[in-house]
């Protein structure tokens, strides 16, 4: 999630207040963080709304000022006031409608609750395919998405069936934006009924409904988890409370 201080930060970069330093971080962070890049346009694009709109409110107000200085009559001073008035709340609302509506995003709300769950896969060591499963697992620690695909994908020709290696090659999947072969691992995963993957795997199914925008699934397994005993709920809350 975006903290008060990343606002600060990204309001400094818009104003060209950042050291030479901060600036390199700053476009680092650009480049490897979708939350915070998309939060720094939606900064800028009201800033540019903002300005284009100042600048026409000015004139307005210079003209009727003007006007009312000429004739010094009650009627310029109304009109003075009424453009005064009438900018204000459009601005005040553009704004509103901008924040609210760039809040509920699904693309971002995806992007600042999408995280890799920690290793904890759990297969038996007598396994044969257990050395292709482990450097599978190296593989996705490592942030080596595409190569651990790979791995996951033999892993499963050996056991379709197993719920942990289609746990984690659906999250790996997700990770290298691949969520249409995700969908089916996870709903595997799920109906297989109870386990230690069952309650991860809605949440992640649920992340994906809300990127696609079926928001009434989404909502859905997101209602099931807040519900639940888990960790999940209160996670599950705090999204169904985002985006509604």
């Amino acid at each position: 999630m975006i903290e008060e201080k990343d606002i600060e930060l990204a309001e400094r970069y818009l104003c060209g207040a950042l050291s030479k330093a901060e600036y390199v971080k700053v476009e680092q962070r650009l480049a490897s963080d979708p939350v915070f890049k998309r939060r720094v346009e939606m900064m800028r694009e009201l800033s540019n709304m903002y300005s284009g709109e100042a600048e026409d409110f000015r004139a307005l107000l210079e003209d009727a000022h003007l006007e009312y200085t000429n004739q010094n009559q009650p009627s310029a001073f109304k009109r003075y006031w009424l453009v005064a008035a009438s900018l204000s709340l459009l601005l005040l609302a553009a704004a509103y409608f901008f924040f609210q509506n760039g809040s509920a995003d699904p693309q971002q709300l995806y992007a600042e609750h999408f995280s890799l769950p920690p290793d904890n896969l759990t297969v038996r060591t007598e396994l044969p395919e257990q050395e292709l499963i482990n450097t599978a697992m190296e593989q996705y620690n490592d942030g080596q998405h595409q190569q651990a695909s790979v791995l996951f994908a033999q892993a499963l020709e050996a056991r379709p069936d197993s719920v942990p290696i289609l746990f984690y090659s659906a999250v790996n999947l997700m990770a290298l934006g691949n969520i249409e072969e995700a969908v089916p691992q996870l709903q595997n995963v799920v109906a297989k009924g109870n386990s230690s993957y069952f309650m991860p795997a809605q949440w992640y199914l649920a992340l994906i409904y809300l990127q696609v925008n079926q928001k009434a699934e989404a909502e859905r397994i997101l209602n099931e988890l807040q519900n639940a005993s888990s960790s999940y709920a209160s996670k599950a809350e705090r999204l169904l409370e985002e985006f509604d």
